[in-house]
């Protein structure tokens, strides 16, 4: 696995973890999903979980590293790869639309009135999604995740003095349901 973990990943004692992720690259229009995603990382002072070394999926030819000066006479390059960062706890009061879709904790019930949050961001794999996403899948198990949600964002025709057109889906059947309920439209993304 090249998913490198910076912290003790069994200390972490996370409270049912909520992934919310976003790829970097065409799905990212004006970088709408990641800026939500660096947000959260910068506005709950997330710390560094694991980086993902980009090798395995990335073409370099097309995705190239990024050289930067250091010290000001000397240069690094710097990689393509997914970072993915923590947040141990998260009021659910402050989950806002999460709390709405029911990715929240039922408070009525006397449960945990936190969650923690796994976030990430890296750019779109460029080639073998299926390891990629097993790669992911196995990684986020580890962190007893039993939830995610993945943002994109497109261009579309609406002027700045209008809102946002926002749509949604999910694999689970409640949560559309709650997604109708709050007027979000049906992606008809394919």
């Amino acid at each position: 696995m090249s998913i490198d973990a910076l912290l003790d990943l069994g200390s972490l004692e996370l409270r049912n973890p909520l992934l919310v992720g976003a790829f970097l690259g065409w799905a990212d229009a004006s970088v709408g999903a990641s800026g939500a995603v660096r947000f959260l990382v910068e506005s709950l002072n997330a710390e560094r979980l694991a980086t993902w070394d980009g090798d395995d999926y990335y073409d370099f030819v097309e995705l190239r590293p990024v050289s930067r000066t250091v010290d000001g006479n000397d240069r690094a390059l710097d990689w393509p790869h997914g970072e993915f960062w923590v947040v141990r706890e998260v009021p659910t009061s402050m989950m806002g639309l999460a709390m709405s879709l029911g990715l929240d904790d039922d408070e009525s019930l006397g449960a945990p009135t936190t969650r923690s949050l796994i976030l990430f961001i890296a750019p779109e794999p460029r080639m073998r999604w299926r390891s990629h996403s097993r790669e992911m899948a196995a990684f986020v198990r580890r962190l007893d995740v039993q939830q995610a949600v993945f943002m994109g964002s497109a261009f579309a025709d609406v002027p700045h003095t209008r809102p946002p057109l926002v749509t949604g889906w999910a694999t689970d059947a409640s949560v559309r349901v709650r997604l109708e309920t709050l007027g979000v439209p049906f992606s008809p993304y394919q």
